[in-house]
Protein backbone atom coordinates (compact mmCIF):
# COMPACT_ATOMS: atom_id res chain seq x y z
CA UNK A 1 0.00 0.00 0.00
CA UNK A 2 1.03 3.54 -0.57
CA UNK A 3 1.73 6.10 2.13
CA UNK A 4 -1.75 6.54 3.24
CA UNK A 5 -2.27 10.49 4.74
CA UNK A 6 -4.36 11.66 7.61
CA UNK A 7 -5.22 15.02 8.61
CA UNK A 8 -5.68 16.95 11.68
CA UNK A 9 -9.00 18.50 12.59
CA UNK A 10 -10.78 17.26 9.49
CA UNK A 11 -14.30 15.88 8.98
CA UNK A 12 -17.11 16.79 6.32
CA UNK A 13 -20.64 16.26 5.91
CA UNK A 14 -21.51 13.91 2.70
CA UNK A 15 -25.33 13.57 1.47
CA UNK A 16 -23.97 10.18 -0.21
CA UNK A 17 -26.57 7.59 -0.29
CA UNK A 18 -25.66 3.50 -0.88
CA UNK A 19 -22.38 2.24 -0.67
CA UNK A 20 -20.47 4.00 -3.47
CA UNK A 21 -17.74 6.93 -3.60
CA UNK A 22 -18.66 9.24 -0.96
CA UNK A 23 -19.08 12.71 -2.69
CA UNK A 24 -18.32 15.45 0.32
CA UNK A 25 -20.54 18.22 0.26
CA UNK A 26 -20.60 20.53 3.43
CA UNK A 27 -17.81 21.37 5.95
CA UNK A 28 -17.97 21.24 9.38
CA UNK A 29 -17.87 24.31 11.12
CA UNK A 30 -14.45 24.24 13.05
CA UNK A 31 -13.31 21.31 11.57
CA UNK A 32 -10.83 21.87 7.98
CA UNK A 33 -12.08 20.05 4.36
CA UNK A 34 -10.18 17.19 3.32
CA UNK A 35 -8.68 19.79 0.48
CA UNK A 36 -7.64 21.48 3.04
CA UNK A 37 -5.33 18.99 5.74
CA UNK A 38 -4.32 16.29 2.44
CA UNK A 39 -3.53 15.75 -0.49
CA UNK A 40 -5.34 13.61 -3.25
CA UNK A 41 -3.97 9.48 -2.60
CA UNK A 42 -4.71 7.48 -0.09
CA UNK A 43 -6.21 8.86 2.90
CA UNK A 44 -7.10 6.85 6.14
CA UNK A 45 -11.73 7.90 7.03
CA UNK A 46 -14.05 7.00 9.07
CA UNK A 47 -17.49 7.40 8.79
CA UNK A 48 -20.75 8.24 10.92
CA UNK A 49 -23.97 7.75 9.80
CA UNK A 50 -26.55 7.73 12.74
CA UNK A 51 -25.92 5.15 14.97
CA UNK A 52 -23.77 3.07 12.11
CA UNK A 53 -20.01 3.66 11.65
CA UNK A 54 -17.17 2.51 9.54
CA UNK A 55 -13.22 2.77 9.44
CA UNK A 56 -10.85 2.03 6.57
CA UNK A 57 -8.79 4.21 3.86
CA UNK A 58 -9.91 5.49 0.67
CA UNK A 59 -8.63 7.41 -2.10
CA UNK A 60 -8.99 10.81 -2.02
CA UNK A 61 -9.72 12.60 -5.48
CA UNK A 62 -8.13 16.24 -4.12
CA UNK A 63 -11.29 17.85 -4.68
CA UNK A 64 -14.35 16.36 -3.07
CA UNK A 65 -14.55 12.60 -3.33
CA UNK A 66 -13.66 9.40 -1.39
CA UNK A 67 -13.83 6.13 -2.82
CA UNK A 68 -13.92 3.15 -0.34
CA UNK A 69 -11.00 0.93 -1.08
CA UNK A 70 -10.30 -1.44 2.03
CA UNK A 71 -12.90 -1.37 4.66
CA UNK A 72 -11.46 -2.54 8.25
CA UNK A 73 -14.25 -2.48 10.70
CA UNK A 74 -18.42 -1.71 11.00
CA UNK A 75 -20.58 -1.15 13.28
CA UNK A 76 -24.28 -1.33 11.79
CA UNK A 77 -27.28 -2.49 13.23
CA UNK A 78 -25.27 -2.85 16.59
CA UNK A 79 -23.28 -4.83 15.13
CA UNK A 80 -19.50 -5.09 14.82
CA UNK A 81 -17.66 -6.45 11.98
CA UNK A 82 -13.59 -6.44 11.79
CA UNK A 83 -13.61 -9.81 10.26
CA UNK A 84 -14.84 -9.37 6.93
CA UNK A 85 -16.52 -5.51 6.98
CA UNK A 86 -18.57 -4.55 4.07
CA UNK A 87 -19.21 -0.85 3.48
CA UNK A 88 -21.95 0.43 5.84
CA UNK A 89 -24.83 1.99 3.39
CA UNK A 90 -24.55 5.57 3.64
CA UNK A 91 -28.49 7.43 4.59
CA UNK A 92 -27.33 10.90 2.91
CA UNK A 93 -26.68 12.69 6.06
CA UNK A 94 -22.85 11.21 7.36
CA UNK A 95 -19.68 12.89 9.00
CA UNK A 96 -16.63 11.40 7.32
CA UNK A 97 -13.30 12.08 9.14
CA UNK A 98 -10.03 11.93 8.78
CA UNK A 99 -8.54 9.63 11.37
CA UNK A 100 -5.56 7.29 12.06
CA UNK A 101 -7.90 4.72 13.31
CA UNK A 102 -7.03 1.24 15.31
CA UNK A 103 -6.53 -0.51 11.97
CA UNK A 104 -3.69 2.01 11.00
CA UNK A 105 -2.17 2.09 14.01
CA UNK A 106 -1.98 -1.81 13.98
CA UNK A 107 -0.32 -1.43 10.84
CA UNK A 108 2.18 0.98 12.49
CA UNK A 109 3.28 -1.58 15.15
CA UNK A 110 3.55 -4.48 13.57
CA UNK A 111 6.02 -2.65 11.21
CA UNK A 112 8.25 -2.17 14.23
CA UNK A 113 7.27 -5.26 15.95
CA UNK A 114 5.59 -3.35 18.52
CA UNK A 115 3.07 -6.02 19.45
CA UNK A 116 5.65 -8.82 20.33
CA UNK A 117 7.81 -6.01 22.39
CA UNK A 118 10.89 -5.43 19.78
CA UNK A 119 10.80 -1.99 19.77
CA UNK A 120 14.31 -0.80 20.72
CA UNK A 121 15.99 1.29 18.22
CA UNK A 122 13.41 1.20 15.51
CA UNK A 123 12.82 4.29 14.20
CA UNK A 124 8.93 5.00 13.14
CA UNK A 125 8.27 7.54 10.08
CA UNK A 126 5.01 9.86 9.52
CA UNK A 127 4.30 13.07 7.07
CA UNK A 128 2.26 15.69 8.71
CA UNK A 129 0.08 16.26 6.33
CA UNK A 130 0.26 20.31 7.51
CA UNK A 131 3.78 20.74 6.48
CA UNK A 132 4.56 17.51 4.59
CA UNK A 133 7.48 17.51 6.06
CA UNK A 134 8.69 13.64 6.91
CA UNK A 135 9.17 12.97 10.77
CA UNK A 136 11.22 10.39 12.62
CA UNK A 137 10.85 8.97 15.98
CA UNK A 138 13.62 6.23 17.20
CA UNK A 139 12.31 4.15 20.01
CA UNK A 140 14.83 4.04 22.96
CA UNK A 141 17.09 1.03 23.67
CA UNK A 142 15.55 -1.36 26.21
CA UNK A 143 15.47 0.33 29.59
CA UNK A 144 15.68 4.07 28.94
CA UNK A 145 11.88 4.22 28.29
Amino acid sequence: MAKTLVGDFTSERSSTVGVGPIVLSTQITGYAKFSESVSSGSVWYAIEDGDNRESGYGTFDGINTITRDNVFATLSNGNYDDTTPNPISLSGNSIIGCSFTAEAFREQANKLNWLSGGVEGQVLTWNAAIDTKDYEFKFPDAGKF
